[in-house]
């Protein structure tokens, strides 16, 4: 599925290149400070809805922003091949099925549509320096995560089930 989302991203960016020369494109700085202290906020509010004392809407905010994260990417994917108004409502009708019947298949196909097109525009905007920055950041992250804290081992030991909200499924 991430072969496919990487090929797929990859596909859109070499679009996006002969569509848009993003060399003409100025992009303002990044405020490192602004940028660590909307992800401590972000965290922060991420774990606060995680808590048991917000079961009743935590389910609703992480359906609420899975359907903003991959709708958003998706349709960035989708409208460098096709008209603003049929991404539009390919994207609404890929939702409503994966609202209204919950689909693994809908749902890997939202979640590789809204990698690849959120990756592609995203990739294109880094530079290399801050790209590595990034991998190094979140290969530390991952190690800590992993071996340390042993939090995403105990996340990982639930992806049996066949409804997730906030893990990728694979169909088999």
């Amino acid at each position: 599925m991430f072969l496919f989302a990487l090929l797929l991203g990859v596909l859109n960016s070499y679009r996006i290149n002969q569509v848009i020369d993003l060399r003409l494109v100025e992009a303002g700085q990044t405020n490192l400070l602004h940028l660590a202290i909307y992800f401590v906020v972000g965290t922060s509010i991420l774990v606060a809805l995680s808590s048991s004392g917000f079961k009743r809407t935590r389910g609703v905010v992480f359906k609420a922003l899975f359907l903003l994260a991959v709708g958003t990417g998706a349709l960035l994917l989708l409208q460098s091949w096709i008209s603003v108004q049929w991404s539009l409502l390919t994207m609404v009708i890929l939702l409503v099925l994966w609202l209204v019947f919950h689909s693994v298949i809908v749902h890997d196909l939202l979640v590789i549509l809204g990698i690849a097109g959120a990756g592609s525009w995203l990739g294109l905007s880094f530079s290399p320096q801050l790209v590595i920055l990034l991998l190094l950041v979140f290969s530390v992250y991952d190690f800590i995560a992993v071996y340390k804290t042993k939090h995403m081992v105990k996340n990982g030991q639930g992806d049996g089930r066949i409804r997730l909200n906030s893990w990728i499924n694979c169909s088999f």
